[in-house]
């Protein structure tokens, strides 16, 4: 038996990204314990890449969800643009990206790479 005094965590995807097919270290090159979000396969993959959604806690606010996916997704585009995810793409979720652009004092805290 499990009993939890905190609320049940709704999980919303924010984001969508594609990697290749043959990546399997995602969940190594990625971690930060103080940002609450998974990396869930995306069964509408096309063929020759795996695509995954990006789902951040909604309980901890709207606020939290923008600073969380704009965190996870700055992070994922330096990891991969030092080569550490091949063939990264962002499908869908482009607008958190902006996040950063509009406040520098706004702006998420950056995700710890493992």
């Amino acid at each position: 038996m499990s009993i939890s005094y905190q609320g049940e965590a709704h999980w919303r995807r924010v984001a969508v990204i594609e990697v290749g097919a043959d990546f399997d270290n995602l969940d190594a090159v990625l971690a930060d314990p103080s940002l609450d979000f998974r990396l869930q396969p995306s069964a509408e993959s096309p063929s020759g890449y795996a695509w995954f959604d990006l789902l951040v806690d909604a309980d901890k606010g709207e606020r939290r969800c923008a600073r969380t996916a704009y965190a996870v997704l700055t992070a994922m585009q330096r990891i991969a643009s030092d080569g550490d995810i091949p063939d990264f793409r962002i499908v869908t979720g482009h607008q958190w990206l902006r996040l950063g652009e509009s406040d520098p004092d706004d702006a998420a805290p950056m995700l710890h790479v493992a």
